[in-house]
């Protein structure tokens, strides 16, 4: 048994399925795109986390040298005084 369809509803069929498809291809790049923006927005943001936080440790070891030398100057000057003072009651 053959089905013989008029035009409109060949026409309205046609339309359905084009919209449809539309709508699939639309939703299947929208995903695709939102995956590759993803991905790329983790590589740059992991690339920049990764400079932000060797340029961080990169102060904080020069801040460390800092204080440690602030701090280890007078500590050396002591051990040089104490040797000295002994120096004298020694000899």
């Amino acid at each position: 048994m053959e089905y013989i369809a008029s035009s409109s509803v060949k026409e309205a069929l046609a339309e359905a399925l084009k919209e449809a498809l539309a709508k699939t291809l639309e939703g299947a790049l929208a995903e695709a795109l939102g995956e590759a923006l993803a991905e790329v927005l983790t590589e740059v943001l992991g690339e920049a986390l990764s400079e932000a936080r060797a340029e961080m440790l990169e102060a904080l070891a020069e801040a460390l040298e800092e204080t440690l030398f602030k701090i280890g100057r007078p500590i050396l000057n002591i051990q040089n005084r104490m040797k000295t003072a002994v120096r004298f009651r020694i000899g």
